[in-house]
């Protein structure tokens, strides 16, 4: 919803005000120094095609994961995840609270999330969402940053594609309100 939003008030400025305009080089900028989405403006003007519009917004969209992940290790002063563990596991911070904490940040709802050992140092954390839905992901002790921020942007890839596939199953404002963010 806030990228709609963006979308909505990006277009509003160039089409509606007087605010955004070309600078010698072609370039768009805000005569108010607002900040506004180039790609969205590209787009209706025809200087991007909906492919590269797309790509640069999932680019965009792993940056903003990347972000949270990093603010998120950073806050908790985790280099790697050898602090972090199974559910079952004592003494040791279970790898489903980081998941669930990370996905709270991007306002991603879930029904559950657990992680079990698949190996020494080794675990699998499964998502489960609405009706039932799984996606799984690898983790490692030994993994940072990247891979938590990589297996992110895998949850919100795969359950897009989740969404698309159950179109005709279940009511689609039921899959689409599970996940506000990808």
């Amino acid at each position: 919803m806030e990228q709609l939003k963006d979308f909505e008030e990006s277009l509003h400025l160039y089409y509606e005000t007087d605010d955004i305009d070309t600078n010698q080089w072609g370039e768009l900028y805000s005569k108010s120094n607002t900040t506004f989405n180039h790609n969205i403006i590209s787009l209706s003007e025809g200087m991007i095609d909906y492919n590269d519009f797309i790509s640069d917004y999932l680019i965009s969209n792993y940056d903003l994961l990347l972000d949270n992940v990093i603010e998120y290790f950073r806050e908790n002063q985790i280099k790697n995840l050898m602090d972090y563990g199974s559910d079952k596991d004592e003494g040791l911070t279970p790898i489903s609270s980081l998941y669930k904490e990370l996905m709270a940040k991007l306002n991603i709802k879930y029904a559950s999330v657990y992680t079990e050992d698949v190996s020494d140092g080794k675990y699998l954390t499964t998502i489960t969402f609405k009706n039932d839905i799984e996606i799984k992901v690898d983790t490692s002790a030994w993994n940072g940053i990247k891979v938590v921020a990589e297996n992110m942007e895998s949850i919100c890839e795969n359950y897009k594609s989740l969404k698309t596939d159950l179109k005709g199953n279940i009511n689609k404002n039921d899959i689409e309100n599970d996940i506000s963010y990808c």
